[in-house]
């Protein structure tokens, strides 16, 4: 016998015991509209990365056991050669190029790198159990959509302490970002403060 799906409310409000509290998962909404053309300032110019479909991304996401950076800039501007020559010359620094991917990442996911990575490995793994429930077509969606879709699903169909769990890693900041989170945050708040 399973238990009833779970509700899923705001931590913030005082619910029934049968409310499972998920932690907040910061979101870009009208990232997940549509699929749209991402721009990307690199190399003293401006570079479009074309709009995908959540089909398109998740086929360079699951591509080998990790993700190549390279696969998304310069990979979907076709920019090889200006990339490695930049490289070779000190114009652009390795972690440059990364940090050029993960945003592009995440302006097409509406959500942060490192979830968005994740989510897309939860998926991988879960495909055989889940994908016939989400109702979306990955090739007529965004990656945002499909990923929202996607995990709403799961944590209606796992049990509701896997379902925190998976949430809690989902939104994990990684280690070496964690200090700069904190830090951008508190760069934020005093600006904000200095503003009133």
């Amino acid at each position: 016998m399973t238990s009833p799906p779970p509700t899923v409310e705001p931590a913030e409000h005082d619910s029934d015991p049968g409310t499972l509290r998920l932690p907040t998962v910061s979101c870009d909404p009208i990232a997940s509209l549509s699929p749209v053309p991402i721009e990307v300032y690199a190399l003293d110019r401006t570079w479009t990365v074309p709009a995908m479909s959540a089909e398109d991304w998740l086929r360079i996401l699951w591509r080998g056991e990790y993700l190549d950076p390279e696969l998304i800039f310069p990979g979907l501007v076709g920019a090889y050669d200006l990339l490695y020559e930049a490289l070779f010359d000190g114009t652009i620094s390795v972690e440059e190029a990364f940090e050029i991917s993960m945003e592009v990442l995440e302006e097409a996911s509406g959500y942060r790198w490192w979830y968005t990575l994740r989510a897309a490995t939860f998926i991988r793994s879960s495909w055989s159990r889940l994908a016939g429930l989400v109702a979306l077509d990955p090739a007529r969606t965004s990656l945002g959509m499909y990923i929202t879709s996607y995990i709403g699903i799961a944590v209606q169909n796992i049990p509701p302490k896997n379902a925190v769990r998976l949430v809690e890693e989902l939104v994990e900041v990684p280690p070496a970002y964690a200090e700069r989170e904190f830090d951008e945050a508190a760069e934020l708040q005093a600006f904000l403060d200095a503003m009133s």
